[in-house]
């Protein structure tokens, strides 16, 4: 049990090493929600050798810009981005958020300022462009390789019918909507009690 406040995400790697370690699991394909989706979970799983099937992402990304990444070069040798206009990207910081690390590229103002460019390039709210690049994209675009194949389908569908049919009936049926009783045991009970009817 976890407390109410942590993110879905943060026990589920050390839920799935506990299946593999203690109830001597090969696991070898899992099936999640999109909560689960982040590049850190995909990057673990892939090191584990867990093939991991998520639902697709529902939205189509909206850009307030017409330059869109793909619109910028890439130079591995001197690790910066080169934009449309000539100017250099540079790496500026790591941020990390959740379970997502990223590096982040900034064009320098003063470039971004003077260049013909600016208004197809940089929103009303920023000064200068900025492009972040997630540490484990290429473990995140290996794992959805198989998105939409019949295999992921099937799993997302089985997912659909054990998981969260379950957890419908749990919560018309067993009061799992909300606990009487406060403290992570006796959460625990009442959902080894729901669990076990």
């Amino acid at each position: 049990m976890t407390p109410g406040n942590k993110n879905d995400s943060e026990p589920y790697l050390e839920r799935i090493e506990y299946m593999r370690a203690e109830l001597d699991l090969p696991i070898q394909t899992a099936g999640a929600d999109s909560a689960y989706g982040t590049s850190m979970i995909y990057r673990a799983m892939e090191d584990m050798g867990i093939r991991l099937h998520t639902p697709g992402a529902t939205g189509v990304a909206t850009y307030k810009v017409a330059f869109r990444r793909e619109d910028f070069q890439y130079d591995e040798e001197r690790d910066r981005f080169i934009c449309p206009a000539g100017n250099d990207l540079t790496l500026r910081s790591l941020e990390r958020e959740n379970c997502n690390i990223c590096r982040t590229y900034r064009a320098d103002r003063k470039d971004c300022r003077v260049c013909p460019m600016l208004n197809r390039c940089v929103s009303d709210s920023h000064r200068s462009r900025t492009i972040r690049v997630n540490i484990f994209e290429k473990s995140v675009k290996r794992q959805r390789e198989t998105d939409g194949t019949p295999t992921h389908k099937r799993i997302i569908n089985l997912r659909q019918i054990w998981c969260e049919g379950s957890f419908a009936a749990q919560k018309w049926g067993h009061n799992l909507k909300r606990l009487f009783r406060r403290g992570l045991e006796a959460a625990e009970d009442h959902c080894l009690l729901s669990a076990t009817a």
